[in-house]
């Protein structure tokens, strides 16, 4: 038998179990999302190491640019990352909300919805 989207969110237990995989989601984010420090220190290494290869003159200054380049796009698409996963206490508290409110539903159930 096959169940739309509104059955699925009709049940509460169904409704809370999807809540409970999006806020999963949420937490990988953002636990990636803290990962940027890390990752863009690392970056500032590699930015200052292709700096002094350039200064003694031990790798090709377009070379080294273009390095450079890859790296700064690299921090900036983890410094997206890092903002993004900011909003998921947002998500997770307007998810927890949606939780309480299917608790409720389970707890005092309208007379014509099972128990």
């Amino acid at each position: 038998m096959e169940m739309t989207l509104q059955r699925y969110l009709n049940n509460p237990v169904t409704s809370s179990a999807i809540a409970v995989v999006i806020n999963g989601v949420f937490l990988w984010i953002a636990v990636l999302g803290q990962c940027w420090v890390v990752g863009s220190f690392i970056l500032s290494v590699g930015l200052f190491a292709l700096t002094v290869l350039v200064r003694t003159g031990r790798m090709n200054r377009w070379l080294a640019l273009a390095a450079g380049a890859v790296l700064i796009a690299v921090n900036y698409a983890a410094l997206g990352l890092a903002v993004l996963a900011q909003f998921w206490v947002i998500g997770s508290t307007l998810l927890g909300t949606w939780q309480m409110i299917s608790l409720v539903r389970v707890c005092f159930p309208r007379e014509h919805e099972d128990a």
